[in-house]
């Protein structure tokens, strides 16, 4: 496990998530047209949805053409980036989402007939989400969140546990709220991976001082087993081309901070790209390296035995 340090005092944490623009705070902005691509991709989705027991129309003919594709998504959804977005159904079901930010990922499967909840330290967040989805947000740390125990049957922490000061308090928590059945998806950066020994201290996901913490296969697994959790499956995913160009962009500017500013040059474009192809090469050999930790888990039932660790 790496910690940051020093680190920014609880207090002074605010300054580094201005609500006016940190992009997990805002509202998804609607597309004025959809395209072939899209259409597309939506018949995916609804062919891997039916899959996992969500209930959906009948599929139309490209949906019947492309379920082989469907099949191929569902079996390893992970790689795919289809595992963290929607769990397998469960009727009448409750989701909590634990760093829910403006609730776009909650109003996604509170569509698909999720009852839904979200926890949330940023009041403007959290009032986004009431406002644009109708959903209602906790706001606060999650250790104070007021749930019931027991009361969830999924929960989604999709990077949100290495933002926050005690992220073994707010494991233990989700246990707590969990179903006896229910399961958990955690994602977050994979401080082992190729990108990470690449890019060095210019590497996108260390994002000091927001991220307090950094997590291997191996830390994450313990934190889990110890907060009374069972690890169901844990692998690795890769960030997409974007996130190499930021990579990139950073280590060009000596680490500044450039949200928006272009790249000045087109050799400068090109400069990142040996690295993005590298680090699908050493994935392909060691998929423990991908940018992302996946990981799955559920409560330990009383005389089972926990896993064997997932991860290799």
């Amino acid at each position: 496990l790496v910690r940051l340090s020093p680190r920014p005092l609880p207090e002074h944490l605010s300054y580094y998530y201005p609500e006016e623009d940190y992009y997990s705070y805002q509202a998804l902005t609607e597309r004025s047209s959809i395209g072939f691509i899209d259409r597309f991709r939506s018949s995916i989705r609804k062919a891997v949805l039916e899959k996992m027991g969500y209930p959906t129309t009948p599929l139309n003919v490209l949906e019947k053409i492309i379920q082989p594709a469907a099949n191929l998504l569902f079996k390893s959804r992970a790689t795919y980036g289809w595992g963290d977005r929607f769990p397998m159904y469960v009727p009448n079901g409750r989701v909590l989402d634990v760093g829910c930010g403006s609730g776009i990922y909650l109003s996604q499967l509170k569509a698909l007939g999720w009852a839904v909840s979200g926890i949330e330290i940023s009041s403007k967040a959290a009032a986004v989400a009431k406002e644009q989805y109708g959903i209602d947000v906790f706001c606060g740390q999650p250790t104070d969140a007021p749930f019931e125990d027991e009361s969830f049957d999924h929960i989604h922490i999709n990077h949100a546990l290495e933002h926050f000061p005690d992220p073994f308090s707010v494991l233990k928590k989700v246990k707590t709220l969990l179903k006896p059945n229910g399961t958990l998806y955690i994602e977050v950066p994979n401080v082992e991976s190729y990108g990470a020994a690449a890019a060095g201290p210019y590497w996108l996901h260390w994002d000091a001082p927001r991220h307090l913490f950094g997590f291997t296969p191996r830390s994450l697994e313990k934190s889990i087993v110890d907060a009374g959790l069972e690890v169901r499956k844990m692998t690795t995913i890769l960030a997409d081309f974007r996130e190499w160009e930021d990579t990139y962009r950073l280590e060009e500017e000596k680490g500044e901070m450039l949200n928006d500013r272009p790249i000045k040059s087109f050799g400068s474009k090109l400069g990142h790209i040996p690295g993005w192809l590298g680090a699908r090469m050493a994935y392909g050999y060691d998929k423990t390296k991908g940018d992302f930790l996946c990981c799955w888990a559920s409560r330990k039932q009383n005389g089972v035995k926990p896993a064997a660790s997932r991860h290799k």
